[in-house]
């Protein structure tokens, strides 16, 4: 093959490469890439409602607590003072806070609370009246919603950032 012949082969291939890469970073419509998903579960639709902060009572922490003590098999939690996120999108009631130990905590209580412990959980208000644990933000935190929040309800929680 003559140096010719190769740099067209080259070019050719080079060409297949670039046209293959930017297959896969562009969606089927020819926009821009889908975003990473999110950890926890796929969010609802916002089914034509607006999203909105709602004002939290003491029930509603203390339901939202005893969720996330039945999922982490904590006793001696409570919600980190002013981090408490309560909203609802769609129909759908949603919660999200970081938990800390209480002045009963154990010592496996107190080590459980770091790390993981310390990031956000996000919870939903279930048809039966029952809070469901949705997931956690992950540790470290890296900021941001999990997928289970619809982006609208993200939005106007200020990007899920809990104190």
């Amino acid at each position: 093959m003559d140096a010719t012949a190769r740099r067209a082969a080259s070019l050719t291939l080079a060409v297949c490469a670039a046209l293959a890469l930017s297959a896969c970073h562009s969606t089927a419509s020819g926009g821009s890439a889908a975003p990473a998903p999110s950890r926890g579960s796929a969010a609802p639709a916002a089914a034509g409602s607006a999203c909105r902060n709602l004002v939290v009572t003491a029930a509603v922490r203390a339901e939202v607590t005893r969720a996330y003590a039945a999922e982490s098999r904590l006793v001696h939690i409570e919600p980190v003072p002013g981090g408490f996120l309560y909203g609802a999108c769609g129909g759908v009631t949603y919660a999200a806070s970081r938990f800390e130990p209480t002045g009963g905590a154990t010592e496996q209580e107190k080590v459980a609370s770091q790390d993981e412990g310390s990031v956000p959980k996000y919870f939903s208000l279930g048809p039966s009246g029952a809070w469901t644990y949705l997931g956690s933000a992950g540790f470290p935190a890296t900021g941001g919603c999990i997928g289970g929040i619809p982006q609208a309800l993200a939005a106007v929680w200020g990007g899920c950032r809990t104190r």
